[in-house]
Parts: structure tokens; sequence; C-alpha cells
């Protein structure tokens, strides 16, 4: 567990000083330089740990001016928020999408209009985009080399995962599969369900599993 809580804090710690590194290159001297956080949603644990070390970064630099803004897991009120802040003229948006597909539209016309775009823990996959996160699918291969070697035979696994509208939770179990159960036919896959990378609903879902599963590895 603590393993598991430092590599979490190495890779916020990474995220936010690739961010702050770009952003800081950008900033003419005594200028006042705006930028959008955008949060997809504040409840997500992760998502918002990185909020919070932006927000204490941010206080650290009096060139800087930050608005910040909650999706709230919905991407409609996203696409809006973007709408906002290139009417504000910012320089600089920070996104964590909702919908990493549904957003690009809106994204383009951003960059269009001059504002540098950071997306930051999952890849928008465009050219007009600075991606600050993790490899998704390389961390499923990671993922799965471990339960490819540890698992014994005949296992029985239960999947949580990401909602499968996020290219990142399907990235994630692509290499998952990919490293494991492509490999290791004889591991059998009781459950495979989103969490929507909530607290509240993984809980949920391991209540239920517990229940109907009462052996898994």
């Amino acid at each position: 567990m603590k393993r598991k809580y430092l590599m979490l804090f190495s890779s916020l710690t990474i995220i936010l000083l690739v961010t702050f590194a770009f952003i800081n290159l950008s900033v003419k001297k005594n200028n006042i330089f705006t930028v959008a956080y955008l949060n997809s949603d504040n409840n997500d644990y992760f998502c918002n740990l990185i909020r919070i070390n932006f927000i204490d970064i941010a206080k650290q630099n009096n060139n800087i001016s930050v608005k910040y803004a909650d999706a709230q897991n919905d991407i409609t009120k996203q696409i809006d928020q973007v709408n906002m802040f290139i009417a504000a003229k910012v320089n600089v948006i920070c996104i964590n999408p909702v919908n990493q597909k549904m957003i690009l539209p809106v994204i383009e016309k951003a960059a269009a209009a001059g504002i540098k775009i950071i997306s930051i823990n999952r890849s928008l996959n465009n050219d007009k985009v600075i991606y600050v996160g993790s490899k998704d699918y390389e961390a499923g291969l990671l993922q799965g080399n471990y339960m490819y070697t540890h698992l014994p035979q005949n296992a029985k696994i239960l999947y949580l995962s990401g909602p499968p509208s996020h290219e990142s939770a399907r990235d994630r179990w692509r290499g998952f599969y990919d490293a494991c159960l492509k490999k290791r036919p004889d591991i059998k896959l009781l459950g495979n369900l989103n969490g929507n990378y909530l607290k509240t609903d993984g809980m949920l879902i391991m209540s239920v599993w517990l229940q109907l599963f009462p052996h898994f590895d």
C-alpha cells in the first residue's frame, strides 16, 4: 500500500512539474498569464488530487492567474466551459477531459483562437494538444504482466474498470488483456464492470461481487 501511494505521488508530481514548466516558459516578465483549469469531476479522487496540488503550485507564481471549473462528469457542461474560456481569451487551457472524443471540436476551436492546450491525465491524441500523463496501454501491460506471472493456474479474477467512454480505461483494459488473458486461457474472468472511477460505485460493485463470488483470486 505504501508503494502504491508513493507511485501515485510520483506520478502526480511529474504531471504538475511538466505542466507548470510549460506554463512558466510562456509567461512574459511582469505580465499576468491567465490559465483555465477544467477538471472532469472533483469527486474523482485522483483528478481532484491533481487539482488541489495545481492550486498549491499556482499560488507560488504571482504572474499566473488561474480560473477553475468542474464539469461534474458532464461533457456538455465541459464543452460550455471551454467556450466560456475561449470568450474570456485565456492564455492556456489545462483540461482533464470528461470524454476524449466529444471534447475535440471545441478544443480545436480554442487552439485556432491561439490558446495553448494542455491535456492532463487523459490524452486527446491531437498534435495541437500537449499531453501530460501516463501511457495507459503501457500501464495495462504492466498490470497484465504482473498478473500473468503471479496468478495461480485456473485463477478466477474480477476486473473493475473505468468508464468505457474514456480512452484511458479502454487502453488499460486492452493492455491488461494482451499481457495476461490473451496468454493465459486458463484464467477465468468472472466479471468486468465499470466503476466510473468513483469510490461509491466501486464499493457497490465489490459488495455485489462478494455476494456472487465466494472465491476469487
